[in-house]
């Protein structure tokens, strides 16, 4: 046996059948699935004669081995002490370890380390040297099968490898180029991006596979642990070290060592770690013993480590040594195609998570997820879409479910999604946008028309044109006592209206009249808006729209609606800085609209 699993689909890594220690693996009731060749010999019969019967043959007092058994909370790090069965081999007195493994609801296995103390039972001494030797394999056991649990918790949450963005599959064809390798990786990405999955993927497809990925959040450990939680320590070796523990290096023994966020270790540590990946050897904390280990290292950051190298933060060496193969991890704003992809494999998971059947996106939602910059990368998309899940109605609530930010940043973009191969725009609405056009460059120019510093430099177009334009299109600087030049032009109107919106549309009483809306709609909503504002507020832009009464008219907006409304419009103009007096006064305009719209 090559092999044993300790862990659900988890090869364990050690070679077990050079230990000292039989080993075997029974289901919870005391069948024997699996057994090292130490056991074999020992029980004086092959693989095949020992799959499958009751491990109660081999050894006696059988009575007290089926209480130990039928006792699962003994079994976990339990300890029982056997004599053989007289039709063996061997009669000698022994001690087993249990572990429970592979648990899964009420089923469960049970790995027994066995080992003979008939010579420790006359020498005291080497007794407990056998003991403790016991009882750093089970350490080592609970300890890999912990760090595996932790890894396999960390990839789920970013999910799988989804998409086929041209950015993702060059990423896939440099893993697949360097992962059948032993040279080290360096992935480079922000946040949220991916990094652990890379590494995972790298892995999996190494010839190491078969042995631990262990992962160390460099960022987590405390400078005064680090040699302890890489190298391990021995019993007393410091104060709290009550027991000999087992490091990150002898653990990822044979396999791979993924170093996450690697940026973080201390300059001053640095050197301890680049002196064992170069030597490939360490000591624990304590011991005066050289450890050899065999590892791959992969390593992940999401600072620029040449950056930090020049500003002396991270030490060169240790640089090239770690990034003898770099991968960089394309941010999910530069992996638009994998967007809708990924939205609806999380909303598959969350589903299935939290029980709830909603609908599929619509296509304005899409939009709407592939519009936003997702900072948070994959791991702020897949919060997004269990939060959308989580406050279905029936149907998912991405509008709910996005941050405020994110609403600002998808109202404020520009309207790109046209159905038609064609757009015909009437002359009136080509003059419109043509007059806007003239007084965003002379709000830009602080109203100069010429000179290197005024619009017609900014339109290309010669002053006395330019003056004829205003003249016809009947421009006019705004009043220097206006509203609107108090509150600070169309900018800072722009920046209101955005925010208000972001937070009309986020709040869960008001959201119900821009549910099923589009996007197309809620922007025109917002254009109209602002031009609004700024006119009513004796700014240069014309409001054009429909009659607000038409405009609202059905829509239902109560008196509770109009009161939420004024407290986000408070809000955000105190946000922005505006004085008392001009938020009264703003205020008092805005009332006036309450009459037009509100149903009493």
């Amino acid at each position: 046996m090559t092999n044993m699993n300790f862990e659900k689909n988890k090869p364990y890594s050690l070679d077990i059948n050079t230990l000292p220690i039989m080993l075997c693996v029974t289901s919870k009731i005391g069948i024997i699935k699996n057994c090292n060749t130490l056991f074999q010999r020992k029980m004086g019969g092959s693989t095949e004669s020992i799959i499958s019967t009751e491990i109660n043959n081999y050894f006696t007092p059988s009575k007290r081995l089926d209480v130990f058994i039928q006792n699962s909370n003994r079994l976990n790090n339990g300890q029982i002490e056997l004599q053989m069965n007289s039709n063996t081999s061997l009669k000698s007195r022994l001690i087993a370890n249990t572990v429970i493994i592979n648990k899964s609801k009420n089923e469960f296995d049970i790995l027994w380390a066995i080992i003979d103390v008939t010579k420790y039972h006359q020498n005291v001494k080497e007794k407990e040297h056998a003991l403790k030797e016991l009882d750093n394999l089970n350490s080592k056991l609970m300890l890999e099968r912990n760090y595996l649990r932790d890894e396999q918790l960390q990839i789920r949450d970013i999910g799988d490898m989804v998409g086929d963005s041209p950015a993702l599959l060059q990423m896939v064809e440099r893993i697949k180029s360097v992962a059948d390798t032993d040279a080290s990786v360096l992935i480079v990405g922000e946040s949220g991006s991916g990094k652990e999955l890379v590494a995972r993927l790298i892995h999996e497809k190494s010839k190491r596979k078969e042995a631990p990925l262990i992962t160390v959040n460099c960022a987590s450990i405390p400078s005064e642990l680090f040699e302890s939680e890489f190298f391990g320590h021995v019993k007393g070796a410091f104060s709290g070290a009550i027991q000999d523990r087992i490091g990150r290096f002898e653990l990822a023994n044979k396999g791979t060592l993924f170093l996450d966020e690697v940026g973080e270790i201390p300059v001053d540590l640095q050197s301890k770690l680049l002196r064992s990946i170069q030597q490939k050897s360490f000591e624990r904390v304590g011991e005066n013993i050289t450890r050899e280990v065999d590892v791959r290292i992969i390593a992940a950051t999401n600072r620029d480590l040449e950056i930090e190298v020049e500003q002396g933060r991270f030490r060169e060496d240790l640089y090239y040594r770690l990034s003898v193969f770099p991968i960089a991890v394309p941010p999910l704003r530069k992996r638009k195609d994998d967007i809708v992809p990924l939205a609806q494999y999380f909303v598959e998971q969350a589903k299935s998570e939290f029980g709830k059947q909603v609908g599929s996106f619509t296509e304005e939602q899409l939009i709407m997820l592939q519009e936003y910059d997702w900072p948070g990368n994959i791991r702020e998309l897949k919060n997004v879409i269990e939060r959308a899940v989580i406050l279905s109605d029936g149907s998912l609530r991405v509008d709910l479910a996005l941050p405020e930010q994110a609403l600002i940043q998808i109202g404020g973009a520009r309207d790109i999604h046209n159905t038609d191969n064609i757009t015909i725009i009437s002359d009136k609405t080509l003059k419109q946008i043509e007059r806007n056009n003239i007084i965003n460059a002379l709000e830009k120019t602080d109203w100069r028309v010429s000179g290197d510093r005024g619009a017609c430099k900014l339109l290309e177009m010669n002053s006395s044109t330019l003056n004829s334009k205003i003249k016809s299109l009947k421009i006019t600087k705004p009043d220097a006592s206006s509203l609107y030049y108090k509150i600070g032009g169309i900018e800072k109107i722009t920046a209101l209206i955005n925010e208000l919106l972001a937070k009309l549309r986020s709040d869960p009483h008001l959201g119900r009249h821009w549910h099923n809306r589009g996007i197309d709609s809620i922007r025109m909503e917002k254009k109209y808006l602002i031009d609004y504002i700024c006119e009513l507020c004796g700014g240069p832009y014309k409001y054009t729209g429909r009659n607000m009464l038409e405009v609202h008219d059905g829509m239902g907006i109560t008196p509770r609606d109009w009161s939420i409304l004024v407290q986000y419009f408070v809000t955000a103009l105190s946000s922005h800085g505006l004085d008392k007096s001009i938020s009264e006064e703003m205020l008092e305009l805005v009332g006036d609209i309450k009459n037009q719209i509100v149903i009493e």
